[in-house]
């Protein structure tokens, strides 16, 4: 739980928690309109929790907006290891992945598709100093569990990994539509009434809400001044006749493999304006980042924009509301939503079923208010 800057941390409510599993409202009489959880956002964090929670016998809805360029729609879905210019080994990076690889080789399993895959991913050295600040690191044994080759040109990463997102999301909205636990349509903040026993909202009753809807939660109602800062970004498909690499290229932009022939490149990051236009500035930056990555002939044949949902600290993030405690949020993701996001649904998903503390580092003492508190 998170309190408000300068008052006191309350101690964990498990007990609370377990009792209003127990009680009839969670488990007693159901109705078409009583939920254990309602979810907004379909995103990677939303889908994650929504099948984190169906796993331990939860009964769910989740929203979607309908949005086609969100942040978890246009993400390249890399798992990478070794993280920015100074080649720094990606924070948690070891129990994130098994995580995350062991919840979509499940979901793969189950809903007989395919969208998750490992690869090795070669980081090339823009110069010298970034080079000998590897080896350093290397020698240190910060990388021991994931190089395979260590040159003066390049570092070869195992265990790194590549989410088809789109596919992944197009799985979970079918596997929820199936089990009538998804709505396509806008939700509305100003219709939720939280109470003692969870919230009303319109005619849905539950025991608890989550908002997982990335950087569109800075205008939401109910968890108003979290400090974000999200920044756009966008990315090519390619089309690259002959060329045949499988690895995931990495010197300053990315260059992952798609399927046969086609590649997506990218990201930029720009702040103003936050939106989902494609920009000719950014096409001629990604691609002329690109000449180092691919010595092949190519075709653009699309350009993507989203916004990447980055909040203070550049850490996920999960809240429960100080004033409504069947409120929460579950944010922050940035551009390893893929790497992340079963990790946190999981703490997430205990901490809601099971009354289980949820990890120090993931529970920011934010202060929000809720928008009325601000007229």
């Amino acid at each position: 739980m998170l309190a408000r800057p300068g008052t006191a941390r309350p101690t964990p409510k498990r007990s609370r928690l377990a009792a209003a599993t127990r009680s009839g409202h969670s488990h007693g009489i159901k109705t078409a309109n009583s939920f254990d959880v309602l979810l907004v956002g379909h995103g990677l964090a939303g889908a994650c929790l929504a099948h984190a929670l169906r796993e331990r016998g939860q009964r769910v809805l989740v929203f979607d907006s309908g949005h086609s360029e969100t942040s978890s729609q246009v993400a390249a879905g890399l798992m990478n290891p070794v993280t920015g210019r100074h080649f720094q080994p990606t924070w948690r990076y070891a129990e994130s992945f098994a995580r995350a690889r062991r919840f979509y080789r499940a979901q793969e399993s189950a809903w007989k598709a395919s969208f998750f895959e490992e690869r090795h991913l070669i980081r090339f050295f823009a110069h010298p100093t970034q080079s000998r600040k590897a080896r350093e690191k290397s020698e240190q044994g910060l990388y021991a569990d994931w190089v395979s080759q260590h040159t003066e040109a390049f570092l070869e990463l195992r265990n790194a990994g590549l989410l088809r997102s789109e596919a992944f999301l197009r799985a979970s909205q079918k596997n929820l539509q199936e089990s009538g636990s998804y709505r396509q349509e806008t939700f509305l903040d100003q219709d939720v009434q939280p109470n003692s026993q969870g919230l009303h909202y319109q005619d849905l009753q539950a025991r608890h809400l989550v908002f997982c809807r990335g950087y569109r939660e800075a205008s939401g109602a109910w968890f108003g001044g979290l400090p974000f800062r999200s920044a756009k970004g966008e990315i090519l498909d390619l089309t690259i006749p002959g060329w045949q690499e499988e690895r995931i290229l990495n010197r300053g932009n990315w260059l992952a493999p798609v399927a046969e022939e086609r590649y997506r490149t990218g990201a930029t990051y720009s702040w103003d304006p936050l939106d989902e236009e494609p920009t000719p500035e950014a096409r001629a930056q990604i691609e002329a980042r690109l000449l180092p990555l691919c010595p092949q002939p190519y075709r653009v044949t699309g350009q993507r924009a989203a916004v990447r949902p980055i909040l203070e600290g550049r850490k996920p993030v999960l809240l429960t509301h100080p004033q409504h405690p069947p409120l929460h949020l579950l944010n922050g993701l940035g551009s390893k939503g893929s790497l992340y996001a079963p990790w946190c649904a999981q703490e997430l998903a205990r901490h809601l079923v099971e009354g289980a503390p949820i990890d120090p580092a993931l529970t920011p003492r934010y202060g929000f208010q809720h928008a009325s508190e601000s007229d």
